[in-house]
């Protein structure tokens, strides 16, 4: 007796799988699954992991807000603090956490401001010290 062939329709699985072709440049799965953050997205989430103060979360917020798309500040400390309510101080203070958060020097209004972020978190990094 043949097994096999007896039990063959009790034995398919009910359906064909096709092969599968593996192709080195196509997208991965997780490419259609997700974009990549934004600067803005990205400053937001680093600001949000470590923000405690709620007026200069908040006006960090706003500096966040304000930037252009290389990351320089477009908008005055007057502007914003009328803006938000906040005092100038209240926004100079959230200017500089949103120049501390990566990459490094956001929210600098020039590009010399903005490479002395960069430089003075370096410094600060290596343990040198200004005389």
């Amino acid at each position: 007796m043949d097994f096999g062939r007896e039990f063959q329709d009790y034995l398919d699985p009910g359906y064909k799988t096709q092969e599968f072709e593996y192709k080195e440049d196509a997208p991965t799965f997780e490419q259609f699954l997700t974009k990549a953050p934004s600067l803005s997205e990205h400053l937001e989430w680093q600001l949000h992991m470590d923000c405690a103060e709620g007026e200069v979360c908040k006006a960090a917020e706003c500096v966040i807000g304000n930037l252009d798309e290389d990351g320089r500040l477009t908008t005055t400390n007057e502007e914003m603090a009328v803006q938000g309510g906040w005092s100038e101080e209240t926004v100079e203070r959230a200017r500089a956490i949103v120049m501390r958060l990566e990459p490094v020097g956001c929210g600098a209004r020039d590009v010399r401001e903005c490479l002395l972020a960069q430089l003075e978190l370096a410094a600060k990094l290596s343990g040198w010290q200004r005389s």
